[in-house]
């Protein structure tokens, strides 16, 4: 990093020539810190985003760099609209930076400083911004996400209530149903709790109904995309685990294998090797959380549908058979999610639906 000390301006001067520019991104505005070709270090405390995109229009093509953020994609499409290249760095290798180079003096400079300079590192592997169709299946998945949690603590809520009262009430959705039609007779609830478990209930149907609005909004979006078509073809992968796919892969060549898409989802085993000594532990957890929830949940489904004999005999229902004798329940779901991944991203790279004839067992590949 360079020693020379950091010229404080109050804006971009877009008659000069940039190496790299970075941001620290804040809710109004942004701290800016710009290396020049010779060298030099331009700081801005405090740049208003109105401010920053008339110089972007007016710079010639420069290097945005920047930490990820909920505005981030807005700022990346926008940067990218005028002819730029941004690079997003992840916040743990600015702090990291920001500890080596600057004492752990953390501040909105030093943050942008780092920025900068990190993202002149070629090694270093850049966060791709989503574009706003991806940003709307993300938006829309995110808006379902909250509407479930709420749905699912309105019934929690309701069956714990009618648990007080020594009614007891089955997991299934069907149980509630056939409660709430056998709510009026029962003498068990006094009168003006019987009304606010109406409320209750009825706050649970407009939740399920606004649930079941958005799954069309996303089922429609995913149709009409033919590798989102393809996905669907899927044995138990479903609408969800297809549309968050096209979200975080939607260019499956960014991925050197199969293997790194599973780890991309923090399906892998962590490793934990030091000297001669090989060691796993459970997965990483990384990468993005709710793709990794939803394929689970479709490798649960998948299980069952093998277990009521819904699934065809195939290979992929071999392996099933034969992994879920040798170990236990939870692994064998993991592995069967990270099978699921697998298949996705053989019918993503070839194009084609998935066909039971053709799925390879060690690498799911559908290449004929």
């Amino acid at each position: 990093m360079s020693r020379n000390k950091r010229l404080l301006v109050n804006a971009i001067d877009v008659e000069q020539e940039y190496k790299i520019i970075g941001l620290d991104l804040a809710k109004d505005d942004t701290s800016c810190v710009c290396i020049a070709e010779s060298g030099e270090i331009i700081a801005i405390d405090r740049l208003s985003y109105a401010d920053l995109l008339e110089a972007a229009e007016q710079l010639s093509p420069t290097i945005f760099a920047m930490e990820p953020c909920n505005g981030m994609h807005w700022l990346v499409n926008q940067l990218q609209d005028c002819g730029h290249e941004c690079r997003v760095i992840s916040g743990s290798a600015v702090q990291q930076y920001v500890e080596s180079h600057f004492g752990k003096q953390k501040t909105d400079l030093n943050d942008a400083q780092a920025i900068a300079y990190l993202a002149l590192d070629e090694m270093l592997r850049f966060i791709r911004a989503k574009t706003p169709s991806e940003m709307s299946i993300q938006a829309l998945q995110t808006i379902r996400t909250q509407l479930t949690k709420q749905k699912v603590a309105s019934i929690v809520c309701f069956k714990s209530l009618c648990q007080g009262y020594g009614i007891s009430i089955g997991k299934n959705e069907g149980s509630v149903a056939k409660f709430i039609s056998l709510l009026k007779e029962t003498n068990k609830i006094p009168e003006e709790i019987k009304e606010a478990l109406r409320m209750l209930i009825a706050n649970y149907k407009v939740l399920r109904t606004r649930i079941n609005k958005i799954d069309k909004v996303i089922d429609t979006i995913v149709s009409h995309n033919p590798i989102g078509q393809n996905l669907k073809s899927i044995p138990a992968l479903g609408v969800q685990c297809a549309a968050r796919l096209l979200t975080i892969a939607p260019n499956i060549e960014d991925f050197k294998g199969p293997k790194d898409l599973v780890a991309y989802c923090g399906l892998v085993p962590r490793n934990l090797t030091t000297g001669h000594h090989q060691k796993t532990a459970g997965i990483t957890k990384r990468g993005d959380r709710l793709m990794r929830r939803n394929v689970v949940l479709a490798a649960n489904c998948l299980y069952r549908m093998n277990k009521h004999g819904n699934l065809p005999n195939c290979k992929l229902k071999r392996w099933m058979d034969k992994k879920f004798l040798i170990m236990p329940y939870q692994k064998f779901i993991i592995q069967l999610a990270a099978k699921l991944l697998r298949i996705a991203y053989a019918v993503m790279k070839y194009g084609t639906d998935f066909d039971y004839a053709r799925a390879g067992v060690a690498r799911s590949a559908m290449k004929a």
